[in-house]
């Protein structure tokens, strides 16, 4: 019975013409524009929200350089090595010593932190790092709120979208082979979604911090534009949600039998010189964002090597040994 359920399957793909096949491909798009364009819709609507919360990361760093400015100060009154003006800009930091009470009293602390303070007074009492995004041309801020809403409404679309590519490539395999495919489904989404939270959490924000503390603040006016901020957050976004799927396809291959795990391992330093080759084109040209972005590639890389190894073990138990 089994043997006439294949071959009823085998006739039925047989029969699938190329305009069949372009014709579902069509489909499993459109669906997926569908889902992409309602998420990216939902937050257009909401206003200015995309890019506050896109703004996270720039905010993160921005308050690391203000505590930064900070503890500079503190050490420096501490030592006694600040020039006067700066022990002015000290005390309207920190406030002043109540003789009676020995707290501090006054001071501009909390309030810098929060962002209630101005670009201008900031820059004025010394710290040259802005809290607000420059706006070169008109239209700038419209264009990076359509980027934002884009790939917000792609990261929530994205459980429709995988489901329309894993029905597109389950459309021509066997009914077990679909069951085999739809199983990394979940996988799938869960990888794309950690890799947009790692850039959000740690690399966007992370590599900001270290481009703004290797200028030199003195030379070079450090202002961030609207549009390379948010072209900068879309690129490394959808670049790690995307690389964040190599387990994923590691462990499809050795599966179906294209390659085995140990040629995969025999290939691991061609692996490491393409994921920094990878971080150099993806990242803006500064060898601490390419290392932040090649580093989780190669562990993804020996994640998914060890889980290849896994499937293959299994295989072969269950007598299934994977092709070399």
């Amino acid at each position: 019975m089994e043997d006439e359920n294949i071959e009823e399957e085998r006739n039925r793909m047989k029969k699938m013409t190329l305009a069949q096949h372009l014709e579902e491909l069509r489909f499993r798009i459109i669906v997926s524009l569908v889902a992409t364009v309602l998420g990216s819709t939902a937050f257009l609507v909401s206003g200015s929200l995309p890019l506050k919360i896109a703004m996270g990361p720039y905010l993160r760093t921005w308050s690391w350089l203000a505590r930064d400015w900070m503890n500079r100060l503190e050490e420096g009154h501490r030592k006694k090595t600040l020039p006067p003006s700066q022990e002015e800009v000290y005390r309207w930091v920190f406030g002043v010593q109540d003789p009676v009470t020995k707290k501090r009293v006054g001071g501009h602390k909390e309030e810098i932190l929060e962002g209630k303070v101005s670009d201008g007074i900031m820059k004025a009492k010394g710290f040259l790092y802005p809290r607000r995004l420059a706006q070169l041309g008109p239209i700038e801020y419209i264009v990076a709120w359509m980027k934002v809403a884009l790939i917000f409404g792609l990261v929530l679309a994205s459980p429709v979208v995988f489901l329309q590519m894993w029905k597109f490539i389950g459309a021509g395999l066997y009914k077990r082979e679909k069951r085999l495919v739809m199983r990394y489904f979940p996988f799938t989404v869960g990888l794309f979604l950690a890799g947009a939270s790692f850039a959000f959490f740690f690399m966007i924000p992370f590599a900001l911090y270290f481009l703004a503390r290797f200028s030199d603040p003195e030379l070079v006016n450090q202002t961030y534009t609207i549009k390379a901020y948010f072209s900068f957050f879309f690129t490394v976004t959808l670049a790690m949600s995307l690389v964040f799927q190599l387990p994923v396809v590691m462990v499809g291959v050795a599966k179906v039998g294209l390659m085995k795990a140990s040629s995969m391992a025999s290939k691991r330093k061609a692996f490491i010189l393409g994921a920094f080759i990878f971080g150099a084109i993806m990242t803006p040209p500064d060898p601490f964002t390419q290392i932040f972005m090649a580093v989780p590639i190669i562990l993804l890389f020996e994640i998914g090597l060890f889980l290849a190894r896994r499937v293959e073990k299994r295989g072969e138990q269950a007598g299934e040994g994977a092709p070399a």
